[in-house]
């Protein structure tokens, strides 16, 4: 029901089943009225159902002393492996944007083909038949946002997960600062938002940085580089290139649908420029030798 998990459905085949974890059964915050409300759009413009899965499997951290929430990597799919059969499906995909692939916790470049997470879990979903299918792994959460704007998706797809007003974000949460500050939707810099924000690294580094530029405003007018004066050098650096995709990143989609993604793809966006891959290499934000072009 997020901005990036619905770009993901944008560049997929029709056919995809879209399948929903729903929390339940757990006390907390989250709330499902605006993905609920996405999914009757999508019914009614798209003729797509998603299946919706109840489940409390986020309850086994818990036990643990932690919060309520996925205990591996991909156990926000557990739903989609154990119903992999009854579908028919060959592959299993997620909304996981360039800030969680190429980008490690959206402040340093790596080669996400040659990590531990990439090799370690392709081959084990590889090897049970179900291929990774990552469409977005080299869309930025900037491009993400934009696809859902050209898909008439602005105000279905939310990412905040808090809000129980249909059409409506809460202005509180991490989602709310960094996703709807792109679309000048004010949010309330306190709580969450001012914890995260003075947390370092930066957390999602890049594209919070890039929101923070795009001019996100606090609903009480108050600046953010005024009460975090350390992100000014930050802030002086040139994110432009998360405007547009990583090509390459394709090659580590399932052959069966590399080529329909890529040309999805390219119907709302531009790849990277040559000068944009030299920028997303040298990102490296919170060294001592912090390196992208100044703008």
């Amino acid at each position: 029901g997020g901005i990036d998990s619905a770009a993901a459905v944008a560049l997929m085949p029709n056919s995809t089943v879209l399948i929903y974890n729903e929390r339940s059964s757990i006390p907390g915050k989250l709330d499902h009225t605006n993905a609920l409300r996405f999914f009757e759009e999508l019914s009614q413009s798209e003729q797509r159902e998603v299946v919706r899965v109840q489940s409390n499997h986020e309850s086994i951290r818990m036990r643990d002393g932690k919060m309520a929430g996925f205990s591996t990597d991909y156990a926000c799919a557990v739903q989609v492996i154990l119903l992999a059969d009854h579908f028919g499906l060959d592959s299993i995909g997620t909304g996981m944007p360039l800030e969680n692939t190429f980008l490690w916790h959206g402040y340093k470049y790596r080669d996400f083909g040659d990590t531990w997470f990439w090799t370690h879990y392709s081959k084990i979903f590889e090897d049970v038949g179900l291929p990774l299918y990552q469409p977005v792994a080299g869309c930025s959460e900037i491009v993400n946002m934009q696809i859902v704007e050209q898909m008439n998706w602005t105000g279905f797809a939310q990412s905040c997960l808090r809000s129980n007003t249909p059409g409506k974000v809460c202005g509180r949460c991490w989602k709310c600062f960094r996703k709807n500050s792109l679309l000048g939707i004010p949010f309330k810099l306190e709580g969450e938002i001012e914890t995260f924000l003075a947390k370092r690294p930066l957390k999602q580094a890049a594209s919070t940085l890039y929101s923070i530029q795009q001019g996100g405003v606090s609903e009480k007018g108050i600046k953010i580089t005024e009460r975090f004066p350390d992100l000014n050098p930050l802030l002086a650096l040139d994110f432009d290139f998360l405007n547009r995709y990583l090509p390459n990143a394709s090659e580590l989609l399932p052959a069966r649908y590399r080529d329909y993604t890529v040309e999805r793809l390219k119907q709302y966006s531009q790849p990277m420029l040559v000068s944009d891959l030299e920028k997303l290499r040298q990102v490296d934000l919170f060294s001592e030798s912090a390196e992208v072009a100044e703008v």
